[in-house]
């Protein structure tokens, strides 16, 4: 059965590959069952929608799998503010954290 997964990352991406790790296990949860996928990056979250060079600082890619699930029709949330450069050919809808109470109620699943 399909499910409404949201996704909250807040996490600054850089210094360990858990927030890489996240959103491969959000690859997972897209082909699982042709779940819906809310990305939603807050907060120090949304450097991973930034130009990145994860071979120069030792990480796992993280542009990529953001790129794939964009594809694979996830939606991504950003919280609106701070004057963010994202990536070209990302559609990605700005969002006030005080709104993301319906998303979230809308879904089914929640990762934080």
């Amino acid at each position: 059965m399909a499910k409404q997964v949201t996704m909250i990352l807040s996490e600054y991406p850089f210094g360990t590959n858990r927030f890489a790790e996240k959103l491969r296990m959000g690859l997972g949860l897209t082909l699982s069952d042709d779940n819906s996928l809310n990305l939603v990056f807050l907060s120090n979250g949304r450097h991973a929608l930034k130009k990145l060079d994860e071979a120069a600082i030792g990480m796992n890619p993280i542009t990529r799998t953001v790129k794939m699930l964009t594809d694979m029709g996830a939606s991504i949330f950003a919280e609106s503010g701070g004057g963010f450069d994202y990536l070209d050919g990302l559609d990605i809808d700005e969002i006030n954290p005080d709104c993301l109470e319906p998303l979230l109620e809308r879904s089914d699943i929640v990762i934080t």
